[in-house]
């Protein structure tokens, strides 16, 4: 598996596009390239591993056979945290299918960084979204899901952003935190008057199109004064993609807390 990327300088107006094998990056890991040449070597390390994504929907009887949490909670729950992001008539349909016993997830997650982040948050949310659809093409009924890591206390990490300006160069613009903010939840981070700077910063450091003033609203509204980390991310994820399906997940949620319990009990136990 390669990834795509832009040899520098970068310039939005003069890019060239390569193919890049993790191998040739310096500091990787042998585990982490030998996975991305060949899943099934590592079988004895990750017994679940594929070789294509073709070959997932032959798990999903062992994955629903090994299923245990309670359904009806689950899904009152995700019901509950998707009602305060505006959920699309997708997004509710999806979580009354997961419902069923047969109904499976694919699952993804990512940081709730600022203005989500980098941009394989949306990468990540997207390929969800299309193993859902290669799923179902094959008669097997799954909903995506985008668990966002609330919980996570890096703030440093997710309070910048980056965008390649109007001149072709990196432009990062970030927010400054609270006294106090340091060691929360990320998710529980409350966002100051520094949002709308840092949002106003970049939207001035990119090129204008007859899009730029509807956008620029619409993420000014998500993330706006007073909200937090978890609230703006999720709004803004089901802004995007809701309209697919999406299912967004906070696991400060009270109640997924206590469904999760016995999971990280066992795992506990079994290290």
């Amino acid at each position: 598996m390669q990834e795509s990327g832009c040899t520098k300088p970068v310039s939005v107006r003069n890019a060239r596009v390569e193919s890049i094998p993790f191998s040739s990056i310096p500091s990787q890991s042998k585990l982490f390239t030998d996975y991305q040449e060949s899943p099934s070597s590592l079988l004895r390390y990750y017994p679940a591993a594929v070789e294509s994504h073709t070959d997932i929907a032959n798990r999903v009887s062992q994955v629903v056979a090994d299923y245990s949490v309670d359904r009806g909670h689950l899904c009152n729950a995700l019901l509950r945290i998707t009602r305060t992001f505006e959920p699309t008539t997708e997004t509710l349909a999806n979580i009354e299918l997961l419902r069923d016993s047969d109904t499976v997830a694919v699952l993804t997650g990512q940081q709730t960084g600022l203005f989500t982040g980098p941009l394989y948050s949306i990468y990540k949310a997207i390929s969800a979204i299309k193993m859902v659809e290669c799923l179902r093409g094959r008669g097997i009924k799954a909903v995506p899901v985008f668990w966002m890591a609330t919980e996570d206390h890096d703030l440093a990490e997710v309070s910048n952003a980056f965008v390649i300006g109007d001149d072709g160069q990196l432009v990062e613009s970030s927010v400054r935190s609270d006294e106090g903010d340091e060691g929360k939840p990320v998710g529980n981070v409350r966002l100051n008057e520094s949002t709308k700077e840092a949002l106003n910063a970049l939207f001035n450091s990119l090129p204008k199109t007859e899009y730029s003033e509807q956008l620029h609203g619409r993420i000014s509204a998500e993330w706006a004064n007073g909200s937090n980390f978890g609230s703006a991310f999720g709004s803004q994820l089901s802004t995007l993609l809701g309209k697919y399906g999406l299912i967004v997940v906070d696991p400060l949620d009270d109640e997924i807390k206590r469904l999760a319990k016995p999971i990280y009990l066992e795992a506990i136990e079994k290290n």
